[in-house]
């Protein structure tokens, strides 16, 4: 995984499926964007990077594979993953 100079200097951003965005946000001290209701962002060591939380009942994702992602994640040291079926 990049460090976040390099997520912030690609203009990439970081896709989270969850839950429950709401405590996500509320987790990580994100900041909701005004102009697209699943993206928030983080200012760090004068970055802005920008986090997309999606939830398993938004639909964005089919839904029984993104509830399969969630009860099949890894955890790969603290951060949760995708199984490598997933």
């Amino acid at each position: 995984m990049s460090d976040l100079n390099d997520i912030a200097f690609q203009g990439g951003d970081i896709d989270i499926l969850c839950d429950d965005a709401d405590e996500v946000a509320k987790s990580l001290a994100l900041k909701r964007d005004t102009k697209f209701p699943c993206r928030y962002h983080l200012a760090a060591s004068g970055f802005k990077v920008q986090f997309d939380l999606r939830e398993v009942s938004s639909g964005y994702y089919d839904s029984d594979w993104s509830e399969d992602i969630l009860n099949t994640r890894i955890n790969n040291l603290g951060i949760y993953i995708p199984n490598p079926k997933n």
